[in-house]
């Protein structure tokens, strides 16, 4: 018969004592890991910052630093602010096509691009008293023509709430609606949720250096060297940060642009793709997902985008999605130049 050994006592506190002596050496190489990653991440960060030097200004605003590029001549000035968790790089192929005698800023809000991080949360409100700074401290006279693709939409209606008189027209380009969450699906909802998820753990991965091995996404419309700028920028804690602030914050951002007022006759282009979910479209392998739906949904509150103002025209692209400034530049350009020959006749 085979003999059974006998748990004692002492064989258990050897046991005990084995297992402490694993952790320890699992806990010390994962610290010794960690370590390398931060260091990793704070050499790659110089190098970076070495290699792609903010092409504009870096422009104080109280106790952190925005950075703004204006290019090209002439008035109004053109301002540009991007959709959620994008900066001025994205809209570099859209200031190319403008002409030399236009006069276009892009710039970077806090935390994205080369800007500094800002205060938390980012909201809407926040955004826009950080963008006033800048202009003012900038010293970039008005009148201003603002550009809001998206979440930007949001910003340049209630900057123009706010300082009336500096503004001479406004673009909303695919911008977004304060009624979008409540009227779009709330499959929709959810896939956006979905998708912007996975920032929750980028901030920790990106201290120490793990994003840097995460391909990331980058754009045809752009040069290599602004394709890699935004890889430079993605991977940095406060970019990943500050996008996921902005989309945490987009529905309180929602409550607060739903409190301005009619545009009036304020001169206003809208700038719409018919099929604007299609990007999504692309990353979504579930069937259960109502682009169609979303898409006709979107197209309405576009239209009553465009009712904000009695001085208003609608630009609606059939080949671009929400990405239009990256798939269909070519309306983005015309709407501008449209709304800025309304503005100086």
């Amino acid at each position: 018969m085979k003999k059974v050994s006998k748990i004692t006592p002492l064989r258990v506190r050897r046991i005990l004592k084995g297992v402490r002596k694993i952790s320890i050496a699992l806990g010390l190489i994962a610290i010794v890991l960690l370590a390398t990653g931060f260091v990793f991440q704070s050499i790659a960060t110089v190098r970076d910052k070495q290699q792609f030097p903010p092409p504009g200004q870096m422009v104080s605003v109280g106790e952190h630093a925005l950075h703004i590029n204006c290019q090209g001549t002439g008035s109004p000035t053109f301002v540009v602010d991007n959709g959620a968790g994008n900066w001025s790089t994205m809209w570099e192929n859209i200031r190319r096509e403008m002409p030399d005698d236009v006069r276009i800023c892009l710039y970077d809000r806090a935390g994205l691009g080369w800007s500094d991080a800002g205060p938390m949360p980012r909201t809407s409100d926040q955004m826009v008293a950080e963008l006033h700074l800048l202009l003012k401290n900038a010293e970039i006279e008005p009148p201003y023509i603002l550009v809001g693709h998206s979440l930007g939409g949001y910003n340049v209606r209630i900057f123009q709430h706010r300082y009336p008189e500096l503004v001479a027209g406004i673009a909303l380009v695919e911008s977004g609606h304060e009624e979008q969450w409540q009227r779009l699906p709330s499959e929709i909802n959810d896939f956006i949720v979905e998708q912007t998820a996975p920032f929750k753990i980028a901030p920790f991965a990106a201290r120490f250096g793990l994003l840097r091995f995460v391909s990331l996404p980058t754009h045809k419309a752009l040069t290599d060297s602004e394709r890699h700028s935004i890889v430079a920028s993605m991977v940095q804690p406060k970019t990943v940060i500050a996008i996921l602030s902005e989309f945490e914050s987009a529905a309180v951002s929602a409550d607060q642009v739903a409190e301005t007022a009619s545009l009036e006759e304020l001169p206003l282009v809208v700038v719409s793709a018919v099929h604007s979910f299609d990007a999504s479209r692309v990353l979504e392998t579930k069937l259960d997902v109502p682009f169609d739906e979303a898409d006709r949904v979107w197209f309405e509150l576009q239209v009553e985008l465009a009712t904000l103002s009695s001085n208003s025209r609608h630009f609606v692209s059939h080949t671009g999605s929400h990405d239009i400034n990256f798939d269909d530049p070519e309306i983005v350009v015309e709407a501008l130049l449209h709304l800025l020959a309304q503005v100086r006749d």
